[in-house]
């Protein structure tokens, strides 16, 4: 296995990440540990196979991203707030006996929520964004 910086230049070289020695399924592979890169930023994955005659043949590459713990712990508790958030837009709706698919009155109303940061119509619904969470909310009603 192979880690390669952004631009694919080989910054690690991990040859027995995986060794068959001649076995003949997957099941004999002995995986090892991979150490990250001491530096984050972005990084790709490739695999290589060295065949018996001394050819190696190499993957796509794959992109990751490795981070500094401040980073993960950053990303983490902004999760944890968009969560939050979303929870308590959610909870406010449940006890005001919000009608999602009352659809005017659903959209004013979100609207009018301090959390939430866009509401657009669709076709037969909605959608809304709530702010510092990652995935939007698709109201869809029959």
């Amino acid at each position: 296995m192979l880690v390669t910086d952004a631009q694919g230049k080989e910054v690690q070289a991990l040859r027995d990440a995986w060794r068959s020695e001649g076995a003949q399924s997957t099941d004999a592979w002995n995986p090892v540990q991979v150490p990250a890169p001491r530096t984050a930023g972005a990084y790709g994955v490739v695999f290589e196979a060295m065949w018996p005659d001394g050819s190696t043949s190499r993957s796509t590459r794959t992109g990751v991203q490795v981070k500094t713990k401040a980073q993960a712990e950053l990303e983490d508790s902004e999760f944890r707030a968009g969560s939050a958030a979303l929870m308590a837009v959610l909870g406010r709706a449940k006890t005001q006996g919000i009608d999602w698919c009352d659809t005017q009155k659903a959209m004013a109303w979100l609207r009018a929520q301090p959390e939430v940061q866009s509401v657009t119509p669709g076709e037969g619904g909605y959608s809304y964004q709530v702010r510092k969470n990652p995935s939007g909310v698709l109201v869809h009603c029959h």
